[in-house]
């Protein structure tokens, strides 16, 4: 019997297999193959060998075609999903999940591991949100003997079979620096072609591999090997948080100043000032592999202007790719902006005028930048959504929804129809005044909890919680049933000044459409740019929330 290699996806290219050619003799215990059997997408019905059944629809997990080839893919949020770079994803190929599909418009290479992103024309919907869902990657490696379930569409048998999704149970057999080994297990299953770029899921339901090939002989298939999620959990997660159309701030990593549109004649791109407005924010727009980036107080895109002195403006309004920016992750969380006309990165100058320019090339953290998303949503319908567990389990037999420190509740939406609250929107300040140091919960599923009652009775007939006159809100929790229970209130730089109740039971009560449409076909309760959430009132039978109390720093 050979031991012989091959990728578990189904490829039709000969380039492909070239390269699988060049990693058996890489790998010294491969045959060179002549070629893969081709998918027949039009028959196909069963995927990984001896594989159970799983339902598709809202699964997360993804069929992906690009030129032909079949390949899985995992849906990480609503507008990624990640697959294996073998599959050769490329803008156009189109992405299914039940009756589901979407094309590929944007598509980010791991520079060294079987690992690509691709990113989605527009929004799948999961749980009936197409803003608020997201898998996690898991950070930590798994051990020897672990269990896992792993999911896919390839072939069902050694040489038929693709296109509905399928699971195995797999135990990790051994483990390298980059990759993990999964021994078929004793029902004889185990991942195959088409189960390329496919996931494995531990126990909290975190994805821990990618699918890259299998070891196989004699018409049986015997190990696979997986890239770790560890490995590249960090990388991926820097391109995932950049969405279409979310406000951003970007902020300088050598000196913590935000970057800001004059407004002027010249609109120049500078640091000079340090504003807290529209034209510090920027909305982030995919345009091939790079992106356009939007002023969003007067929706003037980015451009360098190709000049002797190649400042960044937005004076004319030119559509090339002297107005497309490649973005590089720096490890840290920071990124490095290039220009793709000629590969010239932003840098702050760091004199007295401040301007964004690519007249030079220093390689430092001048040249690095934060992206802060503004608005974030977190869906906690169904269970708990939290940017951050530092708190505790402070609203215990609860669904949580929490913000990360530096964001407060601007929002909530409701489900007309089942009435069940769904979103909580997390708005980051980009300044120090939402700290979560001290934070304690308000029940108030039986009767008013407030901190203070200078505010009057701003909703009547309704429960109320209300945080006090130094603190916000920055979770709100509701029970299985649905009706919400309690609020996680933190004391913050904030004063309860010209408090405005929105109510959202029944209509959207103050959303502004400046934030997108954050739960499309919901109702909206947000508080206005520069307020926050101070209070939150129910409906005192069925606890379905009422109206938002917003409050001016």
């Amino acid at each position: 019997m050979s031991r012989e290699h091959n990728r578990p996806g189904v490829p039709r290219s000969s380039r492909f297999v070239r390269w699988s050619s060049a990693l058996c003799v890489f790998l010294g215990a491969c045959t060179t193959q002549d070629g893969l059997p081709e998918a027949n997408l039009q028959s196909s019905t069963q995927e990984i060998i001896n594989g159970t059944p799983y339902e598709a629809e809202n699964s997360g997990f993804v069929m992906m075609v690009s030129n032909g080839s079949l390949c899985s893919a995992t849906l990480l949020n609503n507008e990624w999903v990640l697959t294996a770079k073998h599959c050769n994803v490329v803008a156009g190929a189109t992405a299914y999940m039940g009756s589901q599909s979407r094309g590929v418009i944007q598509v980010v290479n791991h520079p060294n591991l079987d690992v690509t992103l691709a990113h989605l024309q527009s929004p799948m919907s999961m749980r009936n949100s197409s803003n608020a869902y997201a898998r996690a990657l898991r950070t930590t490696p798994l051990a020897v003997g672990e269990a896992v379930q792993c999911f896919g569409y390839g072939l069902n048998t050694f040489d038929a079979g693709a296109g509905t999704l399928r699971t195995a149970a797999l135990s990790l057999s051994s483990l390298t620096a980059t990759e993990y080994n999964f021994d078929r297990n004793g029902s004889g299953q185990v991942q195959w072609k088409g189960d390329s770029g496919g996931p494995c899921i531990d126990s909290e339901g975190r994805v821990v591999s990618v699918a890259s090939y299998c070891w196989y002989g004699n018409n049986e298939v015997y190990s696979c090997a997986v890239v770790r999620s560890d490995v590249f959990a960090s990388w991926a997660n820097d391109y995932t948080n950049l969405r279409t159309g979310a406000s951003y701030r970007i902020q300088v990593k050598a000196d913590g100043r935000f970057l800001h549109e004059d407004g002027w004649g010249d609109k120049l791109l500078s640091t000079r000032y340090q504003p807290n407005d529209d034209y510090t924010q920027f909305i982030l727009e995919p345009n091939g592999e790079g992106w356009r980036i939007k002023v969003k107080a007067d929706g003037r895109f980015l451009h360098e202007d190709g000049w002797g002195d190649r400042l960044v403006s937005t004076r004319v309004q030119p559509n090339d790719d002297f107005t497309v920016f490649m973005f590089t992750p720096s490890g840290d969380g920071s990124w490095r902006i290039s220009v793709k006309a000629d590969g010239l990165f932003l840098h702050e100058d760091g004199w007295g005028d401040k301007l964004l320019s690519t007249r030079y090339q220093p390689n430092d953290d001048f040249t690095r930048f934060y992206l802060t998303r503004v608005d974030i949503p977190v869906n906690f319908e169904f269970g708990d959504a939290r940017r951050t567990t530092s708190t505790g389990d402070w609203a215990a037999f609860s669904y949580k929804s929490e913000c990360a420190s530096g964001e407060m509740v601007a929002g909530l939406s409701l489900n007309p129809t089942s009435r069940n609250t769904r979103v909580a929107l997390c708005r980051a300040s980009g300044d120090s005044r939402f700290p979560h140091n001290g934070c304690y919960t308000r029940h108030f599923s039986s009767g008013d909890s407030r901190g203070t009652l200078a505010t009057g009775d701003w909703d009547n007939g309704y429960y109320k919680g209300e945080c006090g006159t130094n603190e916000f809100v920055a979770g709100v929790a509701q029970d299985a049933a649905h009706g919400i229970t309690a609020m996680l209130c933190c004391p913050g730089t904030v004063a309860h000044n010209s408090c405005v109740a929105r109510v959202f039971d029944g209509q959207n009560g103050g959303w502004n459409p400046a934030s997108g449409d954050w739960d499309p076909g919901n109702w909206k309760g947000e508080c206005g740019p520069g307020s926050y959430t101070a209070g939150l009132s129910r409906n005192t039978s069925t606890g379905t929330p009422h109206a938002l109390l917003c409050c001016n720093p």
